[in-house]
């Protein structure tokens, strides 16, 4: 979140952005774990943007139904300008978690039984993460040098598969390069 943060002091034209989420867990609006409330806190809720340009996943409707309506909104809005992602502790990224099959026919997916709580999410796919000229990945924290470390001796993880797709820089601190 201190990337959302730093924006607050920027000088932007915040009628031309549109936010999107990676995804989102299921869980209601205004709880804590969510992606959107963690952001909003960041970021939304500190700069003169408009509701109408964040497009937050309804994940408090259930994984299914939420994954059907926001692969329909995100459709309208494609393509995204920059993808902006992280990377966990195991190698996922967005909600595609290692050892689980990634669909690629939709750009918005039910992700059910994930390795991390809360179990039920929804997740833009490599459909929608393809899309987009750009993808910039974060990379923070001691906690993630093992995976990490894996990406970069070729391990088949989530964040090297959308790495992959194309343009995508990677930013990571000390903690999580070891260097």
């Amino acid at each position: 979140m201190a990337a959302y943060g730093r924006l607050v002091h920027q000088p932007e034209d915040w009628a031309h952005w549109h936010l999107f989420l990676g995804d989102e867990r299921c869980l209601p609006p205004h709880d804590p774990e969510r992606n959107s409330r963690a952001i909003a806190l960041a970021l939304t809720e500190r700069v003169p943007i408009s509701s109408d340009n964040l497009h937050w996943i309804p994940a408090e409707s259930g994984a299914e139904l939420a994954a059907r309506r926001y692969d329909a909104l995100i459709a309208a809005h494609m393509p995204f300008d920059l993808i902006l992602l992280g990377m966990g502790e195991d190698g996922h990224t967005a909600s595609l978690f290692p050892d689980r099959a990634i669909p690629t026919d939709v750009r918005a997916a039910p992700v059910h039984e994930a390795p991390k709580p809360p179990p039920d999410r929804v997740t833009l796919t490599p459909l929608a993460l393809a899309a987009a000229p750009e993808r910039l990945i974060l990379v923070t924290g001691g906690g993630k040098r093992e995976a990490l470390a894996a990406w970069r001796r070729g391990a088949d993880l989530p964040v090297a598969r959308v790495a992959a797709l194309g343009r995508t820089d990677v930013l990571m601190d000390l903690d999580a390069s070891g260097d």
